[in-house]
């Protein structure tokens, strides 16, 4: 079961909008065969999360009990309007992790437990990570296998993934020496813009091996889809960010050597 931490530094770049619809993506195939998909949603600005986007709710904070080691995950676990997606919903709660837990030693691993405790009913577990540097995100890295990370394609894109390099690299070495950095995604892409052509270039110098060939091209119903409360194949199953998703999806179900990709 393959665990991918879908993550950035900084928030606004399209990292829950490529969580919610890559799970989307790759259950379109995988329901086929019957198999799974799992969304844990780590982001505590709930109004904004996968969480919001899919009408589910934790609303006792019970995943923030699981982060202290008082449960299982199991018992979150919730069916979505997406066939063959399930949720673990966050919280706002979860704010009070950084807090609460952030002191305790070996606090960081507890997530990664809970989540090697759950059943192998998922092909696939995706972890929307909250777009800060802090205990919330370190619990994610050490929990997943793999990290995605996800980029807005501009100036700054590059000194933020740096950045994010540098912590899953101390990651690996004190967590989660298994970590792989899986791929990173150009999300609101003009691939019109010379701007976007010299990210694109400098992405490929530097993380050859890592840039993923899909690209997220700017589109307005990728906005509008959260607040109808559905994916992008569900909101405009013609639009160019269906395509785009439709190829990510392809593209990481290849790389995870999932069948039928």
């Amino acid at each position: 079961m393959r665990r991918i931490a879908i993550t950035n530094l900084k928030g606004g770049v399209g990292k829950t909008t490529t969580a919610v619809n890559l799970a989307a993506g790759l259950c379109r195939k995988l329901r086929e065969r019957g198999e799974r998909v799992l969304l844990i949603d780590l982001d505590p600005q709930i109004e904004a999360s996968a969480s919001s986007w899919l009408e589910r709710s934790d609303p006792e904070s019970r995943l923030l009990g699981a982060l202290r080691g008082e449960s299982g995950l199991i018992d979150l676990v919730q069916e979505t309007s997406v066939p063959g997606l399930d949720l673990i919903p966050g919280c706002g709660g979860l704010a009070r992790a950084e807090v609460l837990l952030s002191s305790e030693p070996g606090s960081e691993t507890v997530l990664a437990g809970v989540v090697g405790a759950l059943p192998e009913r998922w092909s696939v577990v995706l972890l929307d990570t909250p777009p800060a540097h802090g205990w919330l995100m370190h619990s994610a890295l050490a929990a997943a296998s793999d990290v995605l990370v996800v980029i807005e394609s501009g100036a700054m894109a590059l000194g933020s993934l740096a950045g994010l390099d540098r912590v899953v690299s101390l990651v690996r070495q004190r967590l989660n020496p298994d970590l792989e950095l899986f791929g990173v995604l150009q999300c609101r892409a003009d691939a019109r813009t010379r701007l976007y052509r010299e990210v694109d270039e400098l992405l490929k110098a530097q993380f050859p091996e890592e840039a993923l060939s899909t690209i997220v091209r700017t589109d307005v119903r990728l906005l509008e889809a959260p607040g109808h409360c559905q994916d992008i194949f569900r909101y405009a199953p013609q639009s160019r960010a269906a395509e785009d998703f439709s190829q990510l999806a392809d593209e990481v179900g290849a790389r995870l050597g999932l069948r039928g990709f």
